[in-house]
């Protein structure tokens, strides 16, 4: 199984901007994240979601790939390289729990995709059962 880093505290869009920025200490304050070769794939059933995401990625000069079930974000890692996926938690069908189950017993070459989890669930007990 690849290495698995963990975070167990919420990130907003903000948050996952500055990350994709990188927040290089040598760049001008102006500076900003361009990455065109970035390979994203965001899975969400709600259309708006994907929109928004899509929206904050274009930021970037991102062009993301997006599905809206779990089966078919299954299908794009299998036959495609991402560097990154977003995967919604609520989802009819395979949610993103069970998403991220199937994506991991995938091939070592695609299992090891590097996963966000996006929730809306911000209740107390959401966070144990995402751990």
């Amino acid at each position: 199984m690849p290495n698995v880093a963990l975070v167990t505290d919420p990130i907003y869009s903000l948050g996952i901007a500055r990350i994709l920025e990188g927040h290089d200490r040598n760049a001008s304050e102006g500076e900003m994240l361009s990455a065109p070769e970035a390979k994203i794939l965001v899975v969400d059933d709600n259309i708006v979601n994907l929109k928004v995401v899509d929206g904050l990625l274009k930021c970037f000069d991102i062009n993301a790939d997006s599905v809206t079930s779990g089966a078919e974000a299954l299908a794009r890692i299998e036959n495609g390289d991402y560097d990154l996926v977003f995967l919604d938690h609520m989802m009819p069908g395979m949610d993103g729990i069970e998403t991220l189950e199937k994506i991991r017993e995938l091939p070592d070459s695609k299992s090891g995709v590097c996963t966000v989890a996006l929730t809306a669930n911000a209740v107390n007990d959401a966070k144990s059962m995402f751990m």
